[in-house]
């Protein structure tokens, strides 16, 4: 398993993912019991260093060059090749897939290539709930094809996407890199907790 920091296909990469919108809403699996109660795709990483991390932040930050948060692990995770899909009675579907990157603080993912169908919608929440980004939609889909979504508290994220019988075969969801939040995933800003991005969902410290 390889890690890499921040590079400048990154940084641009937020100019693309600016003013990033959702729709808000919730999961299919929260209200469905049929799907909630199947068994799903797991891909699991194992901890990293954080002793290696240690001394190579200390080390960066006795150079005086910025701070890291996290680390990237690339990956390999598409609609094709990762995830389940569930066919409910009308016809639709709904595919999930659990990341699990062991004693992360939290996690975030970038894609390669992502195109949300015209009735399609994506939720990506932790194991309990807690915290639901999305709904993303057509809206978010980037000519270049690039997307990023921002730090989910927990070492275990689950992402859902609700494909409608119409859009079958029409979505494009590819992560390359797992973001690897291993300090400051949460700060406590004006009495409210918010992850450690603006909008464009990633925070150039990683």
């Amino acid at each position: 398993m390889k890690s890499i920091s921040l590079s400048v296909f990154f940084i641009l990469l937020c100019a693309f993912t600016h003013a990033q919108q959702s729709v808000g809403g919730t999961p299919l699996s929260f209200i469905i019991n049929e799907i909630d109660d199947q068994e799903f795709d797991l891909h699991e990483f194992a901890p990293l260093d954080l002793y290696q991390l240690e001394q190579e932040d200390l080390l960066r930050s006795n150079e005086g060059q910025l701070e890291l948060f996290s680390r990237y692990i690339e990956t390999d995770l598409t609609l094709l090749n990762s995830g389940t899909f569930h066919q409910l009675d009308n016809g639709d579907r709904v595919w999930r897939l659990r990341v699990t990157a062991r004693e992360a603080q939290a996690i975030n993912f970038l894609y390669n290539d992502f195109h949300i169908a015209d009735n399609s919608v994506l939720h990506i929440y932790n194991s309990d709930r807690s915290m639901v980004l999305g709904g993303f939609t057509s809206a978010n889909n980037k000519e270049v094809g690039l997307f990023a979504t921002g730090n989910v508290l927990g070492e275990s994220v689950i992402i859902e996407l609700f494909e409608p019988f119409s859009d079958f075969g029409n979505n494009i969801i590819s992560i390359d890199k797992i973001g690897y939040v291993y300090r400051n995933a949460f700060a406590e800003v004006n009495g409210e907790l918010r992850g450690g991005s603006d909008p464009c969902q990633v925070d150039i410290s990683c």
